[in-house]
């Protein structure tokens, strides 16, 4: 499986193989909007229930589920890979057995690192926030800036 980077500071972007996915690929907003949630997810996965209480929250079970899977349907195709979106029992998972880097992930480990300096030099420390700023391209998913999903993290990454 080819390596899959996931962009969500400053713009949405997905690149596999460190070829980009078109803009136009996203034909359905549902379905990025499911590769965004999962991508802010610890270890890229969600309960089924959690997908749908953040991307259609209005919406019965019985409403969301063909709605989830039409959704992950559509990002297999966008990202071109079978296995992007993988619902899996109870559980969605994004990428899974695929090496993929989210840069909010490494920004937070980063500054994470950078701010606590536990057990490391000054130099390490400096190293972490250098890297940790030039990794911060603006704040969390600008265009889903009214989404209530990404509120929580944005405010913290920021």
């Amino acid at each position: 499986m080819p390596e899959i980077h996931v962009t969500l500071l400053g713009r949405f972007a997905v690149t596999v193989g460190g070829v980009p996915v078109a803009e136009v690929g996203w034909k359905r907003r549902h379905a990025a909007a499911v590769v965004k949630v999962l991508a802010l997810a610890p270890g890229r996965r969600l309960h089924r229930e959690q997908v749908i209480d953040l991307v259609w929250p209005g919406d019965t079970i019985a409403e969301a589920v063909p709605k989830l899977h039409k959704a992950a349907h559509y990002a297999r195709h966008a990202i071109g890979v079978p296995d992007a979106v993988v619902l899996r029992g109870d559980q969605v998972l994004l990428c899974p057995g695929a090496a993929v880097t989210v840069d909010a992930a490494e920004f937070e480990e980063l500054a994470r690192r950078a701010l606590t300096g536990a057990g490391a030099s000054d130099g390490d420390v400096a190293t972490a926030a250098r890297r940790a700023l030039a990794l911060y391209a603006g704040e969390l998913l600008p265009a889903d800036r009214y989404e209530e999903w990404a509120e929580p993290r944005r405010d913290q990454l920021r």
